[in-house]
């Protein structure tokens, strides 16, 4: 399952984690991320979902097209979202990560950009590996 992706628009590339609930992409941000301030200017947005297996060749990705916006940050979602990549065990997470969850999101200015698809490409790319 791919966990990362690309948000993308004509003046920002990031990796960025996301969790994929409601027929809608949601990423982390605030204060801190260009990406909050590219979204308030403009808020076209492609995400580029892909993966990779060079044992198998398997290569697929997804590109999807729609309009961010900026939403209020709610701490479950935030936990769904951050477990994905960092694991079930918050206490073992690095303290920056923990915070999202401990702080006030209103201190801290986190918030959520959720887009919700206008249109999706889905490619396979994969190859036959050699020996």
């Amino acid at each position: 399952m791919p966990r990362h992706q690309q948000v993308a628009d004509v003046r920002h590339e990031q990796l960025a984690c996301f969790l994929w609930e409601g027929g809608a992409f949601w990423i982390l941000t605030g204060p801190w991320a260009r990406l909050r301030d590219h979204v308030q200017a403009d808020p076209q947005l492609a995400v580029v979902v892909d993966t990779c297996d060079l044992t198998s060749g398997l290569v697929q990705q997804v590109i999807v097209r729609g309009r961010g916006e900026i939403v209020e940050f709610d701490v479950p979602r935030g936990r769904r979202n951050l477990v994905r990549y960092l694991g079930s065990d918050v206490e073992r997470w690095d303290p920056r990560f923990r915070a999202y969850l401990l702080d006030d999101p209103h201190d801290r200015g986190t918030e959520w950009v959720r887009m919700r698809p206008d249109r999706m490409t889905v490619s396979d790319l994969s190859y036959e590996p050699t020996s």
